[in-house]
């Protein structure tokens, strides 16, 4: 008589112990797959960053730049999209000469002041299983790199 209920007793713990491990798998299973989308994200966050100061060194190198804009995608990087605009950005003139400078040096800072500066935002968005991210940068430039044409029309 205790042949067969030991039978049925192997049967039982057999069932619970594939149901625990059935349940751990897909847990598992979650987990391991928020993994690779963290990892592809952190991948794609540096690739951004990398490819934003692309774009900021090309546009450094030019000797100087207009007021201009710029959207398209990287040939090598179909999903990474870029959009930047160069733009003029107003510097206010100084009020009253600072401690410390002397009157001549305070004429010169007038005389050379342009009351702008160029202005670059730059950025790039992109797709990651359906959902969009995008990271911007601004920096300026020195007057010199801004050209501004004298032309009146």
């Amino acid at each position: 008589m205790g042949r067969r209920v030991s039978r049925g007793y192997i049967l039982l713990e057999t069932l619970i112990a594939l149901s625990i491990l059935g349940i751990s798998m897909v847990g598992l299973h979650r987990s391991v797959r928020e993994a690779l989308f963290v990892q592809g994200r952190t991948q794609d966050f540096t690739r951004a960053k990398f490819l934003m100061e692309e774009i900021v060194n090309e546009i450094t190198l030019q000797p100087q730049m207009t007021v201009s804009m710029e959207e398209g995608t990287f040939p090598n990087y179909p999903r990474f999209n870029y959009a930047w605009e160069y733009t003029e950005y107003p510097v206010p003139v100084p009020s009253g000469r600072p401690s410390g400078m002397s009157e001549d040096e305070y004429a010169t800072l007038l005389e050379q002041f342009k009351g702008q500066m160029g202005k670059l935002t730059v950025t790039i968005s992109w797709y990651r299983a359906g959902q969009p991210f995008s990271r911007t940068v601004e920096t300026l430039f020195k007057p010199e790199h801004l050209w501004i044409s004298n032309f009146q029309f």
